[in-house]
């Protein structure tokens, strides 16, 4: 099953490490960022074959923060114009914001509490890791040219009383062209004034209410297009009614809801086609004013909503909506959920039997390649049956992503293991799917996948690529890595990987979990990969601690007629599109073990394995299983029992054992396996299950 789009979209150098986030971000700039970093590059020399090289690279599946004024955080993930966010408070829940971005290279993100600040200062609020794309020729700037005769422009904004505002921001464009004027005004006692060139203008003014505590009740934003400052006469003046907002943004569901999040995603173009991004979204409620379709220039409208079951429902559930994108503003906010227009995914959320609160979080939402998208975590009780109502199909250019995190992890503790699906899933209408996640053990697998991806064990133009992920669930749907959480490191899970090529070591990378060489000798030999990972030092986590997995292959320049990578993937060791990319065979093991959504055993052991090969829609190795092995451990590896292992169908063993180890012990667990073709795998997964 293929790595999600988030993943694969930073693999740009030639190894792999899955310790490092992002490097090499604009730094001038107020807000501060949390990054870790590997880059350290290493060259090894082969037998009498010659050099190979191998270098760590950044890696794209953990998160980066930015931290804004306020303590409210950015968390992203993924490449530029590709990225996954959401914005979260100091409480670690999401939060309210207005996100503005100009097209230029900047995007200012600020929490709809900020809009009350005295003074603000929205440069102290960009966060440019978020940008769509480089600053173009014809980027906005809010530095007029001083050959363009300017005008006053003077914005009223009024409360829902009526009185001057003191909570307004006005986002102002000239909609002939972004060139001559865009800037984000905010009022100063209700009112801002500015010098602008004649034209064709839009302007967009944000308001948020508040509680007597100050916390953000609600975001209002009122839309004003077709106005026009004319070559001659005096200041133009324009009122922004907050009450003109009057449309509450929320969904029709069939099942009863509470909402916990919004977003209402505005594109507006200028006449030359530049486009400028206006998001406001986050929990709590959203009011927008209707508008027509603008005579000048382009308009795009588009909601996502998301709400969840009542509190006192006999079953959870969520809705998560998106609709397509229209170029006006309708009346009528309350959007229609039709039954024709669902799919419905049963989520089964497994959780380790230490889990000490039962809380984990649950990440989803709408991802447009094109600019990126936003995925809103949501705190669920673990272990946890959820079924998510997910509108079919989505608009044009959007698929759906999705993330699971088994515990919730303090601001000290800021290392968690995270799942993924294996591809960035797509979802039909009427239909019905299950997902599972966190089911274990949880161990290094080197993947089965289908659609298109990358290919991450690989040969091709005398480079050979292998690597794994880290701690893959044994439901075989999602993929699972530990990393950084939104808070600055402090407790490491550590990796080791190494290569041998006919016995003898040709390439170690601590905190790596694989690896890209180039220069391999094209003949046949022998590989072996060893590869050990650490997370023992997690304190909510009691399972799957630690992991040895030895790896072996006999690499065949030539190949054979089931290894050519289809045309859809991507090929890491050639860098490109697939050509003459060939899949190399490594043994993949799926492990079905009988435990409950706690991982705990009761009584029987039953685990049906099967011993497969990397493999990307049924292109890879076909060679069978010759052999597998299974023993068990109840003394922390002093003695092995070795379980009742019996082949069934096609590469598919049945192994059988009593858990006569103490009642809430954690056995460890080995599993040895060969194929027909030379290949083996040996591996050890210390405290697999919890026995009940």
């Amino acid at each position: 099953m293929p790595r999600p789009h988030s993943r694969n979209a930073l693999l740009t150098i030639s190894a792999l490490t899955s310790l490092a986030l992002f490097a090499g971000f604009d730094t001038a700039t107020a807000a501060s960022e949390t990054t870790v970093t590997g880059t350290a590059t290493r060259t090894v020399t082969g037998a009498a074959t010659g050099a190979v090289t191998g270098a760590s690279v950044q890696h794209s599946a953990s998160p980066s923060t930015v931290t804004l004024p306020g303590g409210d955080l950015v968390v992203y993930q993924g490449a530029n114009g590709q990225r996954t966010f959401n914005v979260v408070g100091p409480d670690g829940r999401n939060a309210q914001y207005l996100k503005i971005d100009p097209g230029n290279g900047h995007v200012y993100v600020l929490p709809t509490k900020a809009l009350s600040t005295k003074s603000l200062d929205i440069s102290q609020y960009d966060v440019p890791q978020l940008s769509r794309s480089t600053t173009p020729a014809s980027a906005p700037t809010t530095q007029i040219s001083p050959r363009f005769p300017l005008h006053i422009l003077q914005i009223n904004a009024n409360d829902l009383t009526g009185a001057p505002a003191q909570n307004a921001l006005s986002i102002v464009m000239n909609v002939d062209s972004f060139g001559k004027f865009f800037a984000s005004v905010p009022d100063n006692g209700g009112v801002a004034r500015l010098a602008v060139p004649a034209g064709n203008y839009a302007i967009y003014t944000g308001f948020v209410d508040t509680d007597a505590n100050g916390n953000a009740t609600a975001t209002r934003l009122v839309q004003q297009e077709d106005l026009v400052v004319p070559d001659a006469g005096g200041a133009v003046t324009v009122t922004a009614a907050e009450s003109a907002a009057s449309a509450r943004v929320t969904a029709a569901t069939p099942r009863p809801t509470v909402t916990d999040d919004t977003a209402l995603n505005i594109a507006r173009s200028d006449t030359a086609g530049f486009t400028a991004g206006i998001q406001g979204a986050g929990p709590g409620a959203f009011f927008i004013s209707p508008e027509a379709t603008p005579k000048v220039g382009k308009f795009s409208y588009q909601v996502s909503w998301a709400g969840e079951s009542p509190p006192d429902a006999t079953s959870h559930y969520r809705y998560d909506l998106a609709y397509p994108p229209v170029d006006n503003v309708p009346a009528n906010e309350d959007f229609p959920v039709a039954a024709n227009a669902i799919a419905t995914l049963h989520n089964t959320f497994d959780t380790d039997a230490a889990n000490p609160a039962h809380t984990g979080m649950y990440q989803i939402g709408a991802l447009n390649p094109q600019v990126g998208g936003r995925a809103p975590t949501y705190r669920i009780s673990v272990p946890e049956d959820l079924t998510d109502y997910l509108s079919a199909p989505l608009p044009a250019g959007f698929a759906w992503l999705h993330f699971y995190q088994p515990e919730v992890f303090t601001q000290s503790e800021d290392w968690g293991l995270f799942f993924y699906p294996a591809s960035v899933e797509s979802f039909a209408a009427g239909k019905t799917y299950w997902h599972t996640w966190a089911q274990g053990p949880l161990t290094p697998q080197v993947g089965q996948f289908t659609g298109a991806n990358n290919c991450y064990i690989c040969a091709a133009d005398g480079n050979l690529s292998v690597a794994f992920d880290m701690a893959d669930d044994s439901s075989g749907q999602s993929r699972g890595w530990y990393g950084l959480g939104a808070y600055p490191p402090s407790i490491p899970v550590t990796q080791n990987f190494t290569l041998y090529r006919d016995g003898q070591q040709i390439y170690s990378g601590p905190e790596e979990n694989g690896a890209l060489l180039n220069g391999v000798p094209q003949q046949t030999g022998t590989y072996r990969a060893v590869f050990d990972v650490d997370a023992s030092g997690l304190p909510e986590i009691s399972q799957s601690t630690k992991t040895h997995t030895d790896l072996s292959f006999v690499y065949h320049p030539a190949g054979d007629p089931h290894s050519s990578l289809p045309g859809e993937d991507y090929c890491w060791a050639s860098q490109a599109n697939p050509t003459s990319c060939q899949i190399l065979p490594l043994l993949n093991l799926n492990y079905r073990l009988n435990t409950d959504a706690t991982n705990t055993s009761h009584g029987l052991s039953i685990l049906d394995l099967t011993v497969g090969h990397a493999s990307f829609d049924g292109q890879g190795s076909h060679a069978p299983a010759a052999s597998a092995k299974v023993e068990i451990s109840f003394n922390r590896g002093t003695t092995w029992t070795p379980a009742l292992t019996i082949p069934t169908a096609h590469n598919h063993y049945l192994a059988l054992w009593a858990d006569t180890g103490a009642k809430g012990s954690t056995p460890w667990l080995r599993v040895t396996a060969t194929d027909t073709v030379g290949g083996s795998i040996t591996q050890t997964t210390d405290n697999a299950y919890t026995i009940g």
